[in-house]
Formats: C-alpha cells, sequence, structure tokens
C-alpha cells in the first residue's frame, strides 16, 4: 500500500496511463515534497490532507479528470500549485494564496464566484497566474498589483468584469491576457512602462486611445477591439478585433492586422 511509503519524499507518476481515484492512503504521506500525477486519467477528489502537508513545494494534478472542491488548508511550502485541464469546481482556492508560492495553475475548469481582494498581497514572490477558461465573475483585484515580480497574468474567457487595475503597471508583466471577458473602461496609461511580449485585451469592452503603448519596444503581440469602430485606437496593434468577434472564440474571419 502507498500508505506505508510514509517518508516518501518525491512522487512522479506523470503520463502514467494511470486511472481510478486518488487513493486516500495518500494523506499519511505527510514528507511529501512534490507530487506529480500529470497527464493520466485520475477522477474523483483531490485528497483534503494535502493542501496541509507541511512540507509540499509543487502539486501538478493537471490533465486529469478530477472533481469537486480544490481543497483549504495551509499550503505552507507550496511553490507550484497546476491543477489546470480538469473538472474542478467551487470556489477560487484562496488559502493557496501563501508568501511562496511562484506559479499558480488553475485555467480549463469550472472554477466560480468573484476573485479574492486582499489575499494576493501575501503571494509576494508569485510570477505566473493562469486562471483562463473558468466561470468566475466580478473584477480583477487591484491588489494583484501588489506581486512586483508578477510577469505573467492569463484570465482569457474567465467570465470577468470592470475594469483594467491601474495597480497592474508596478509589477513586471510581460504577458497579460485577458481576452474574452467583459472588461470595460480605458487601458490605464501606467501600462506603457511594463516590459510587455503579450498584451491580448480583444473580445471585451475596453474603449480609448492605446497609441501611448506603442512606444513599448518589447512587443510580440498587441491585439484589441481595434478593427472598425470597434471602441479602441490602436494604430500599432498587430491583431484588431471587431464588435462582432467579440462574442466569439473562434472566429478567424472578422479580423484584421495593422
Amino acid at each position: 500500500s502507498i500508505g506505508n511509503l510514509q517518508e516518501l519524499t518525491s512522487l512522479w507518476l506523470e503520463q502514467g496511463s494511470l486511472g481510478g481515484t486518488l487513493p486516500a492512503e495518500m494523506n499519511f504521506l505527510t514528507n511529501l515534497e512534490t507530487v506529480d500525477l500529470s497527464q493520466n486519467f485520475f477522477a474523483g477528489r483531490i485528497p483534503d490532507e494535502i493542501a496541509n502537508f507541511p512540507r509540499l513545494q509543487k502539486l501538478d494534478v493537471s490533465f486529469n479528470n478530477l472533481n469537486g472542491r480544490i481543497p483549504q488548508g495551509s499550503y505552507r511550502a507550496m511553490e507550484e500549485f497546476i491543477v489546470n485541464t480538469n473538472q474542478l469546481t467551487g470556489e477560487f482556492p484562496r488559502s493557496v494564496l501563501q508568501q511562496k508560492l511562484t506559479k499558480l495553475s488553475l485555467h480549463n475548469n469550472r472554477l466560480s464566484g468573484d476573485l479574492p481582494l486582499n489575499e494576493w498581497a501575501t503571494a509576494t514572490s508569485l510570477e505566473s497566474v493562469d486562471i483562463s477558461d473558468n466561470e468566475f465573475q466580478g473584477r480583477i483585484p487591484a491588489s494583484i498589483g501588489s506581486i512586483r515580480n508578477l510577469n505573467t497574468l492569463a484570465a482569457r474567457h474567465a467570465g470577468l468584469s470592470g475594469p483594467l487595475p491601474r495597480q497592474l503597471g508596478k509589477t513586471s508583466l510581460e504577458v497579460l491576457n485577458v481576452e474574452g471577458n467583459s472588461l470595460s473602461g480605458s487601458v490605464p496609461r501606467s501600462y506603457a512602462n511594463l516590459p510587455f511580449v503579450q498584451l491580448a485585451i480583444g473580445r471585451n469592452r475596453l474603449a480609448g486611445d492605446i497609441s501611448f503603448l506603442c512606444s513599448v519596444s518589447t512587443f510580440q503581440e498587441l491585439s484589441a477591439d481595434c478593427a472598425r469602430q470597434s471602441g479602441i485606437f490602436c494604430p500599432c496593434c498587430t491583431t484588431c478585433f471587431s464588435k462582432q468577434q467579440r462574442t466569439s472564440k473562434n472566429n478567424i474571419f472578422d479580423r484584421s492586422t495593422g
């Protein structure tokens, strides 16, 4: 039984064509530092006790068929929390936002509710966040702007609304992808100070002149709703979407490039 391996520190079973539920005996493996069960066929829930393993630094259960809520707990040693591409439900796992966390990957699940407002300020080591393709609601929290080392924020098709926080201009963002939400207002001028490689803000309800971003020399992609009176004026965008395409994820025929 796996429960007898109580001194085990690493569990690597990725791409093993394994199925069934995760064994309850995993709750006894409290010395684990790394768990990688990605790209299998596991179903059922993530064991609750994993959230309180005192040494667990990396949890990767991505690309499985797991469901239910993400366990709440201390996650005090967690650095990489990777649970994307499952069928997880419930609210954002706010207790995961701890000081040592560097990577948070929740995309392609069925998570819902508001994003946490203040807990982001605790996660001072975060570098990469992907919450795309979920069913969240509400705004992008301004407190994300307190994470100075954040270089990637992906929240495409995530159900979000409200403005783009000007506080994000205080981060180190190189990639910001918020396509396919219901964001409104204008793009903050503070974003011109960021070392963007990709800024994808199309298929939203944003408006205004973003020509001030043309001075950012690092861009490889700048996409917005800038085709024929669609709301955004952007003379340097690499991709422009029209009003009609805001409602479609896959229509590539109503796109112009500039």
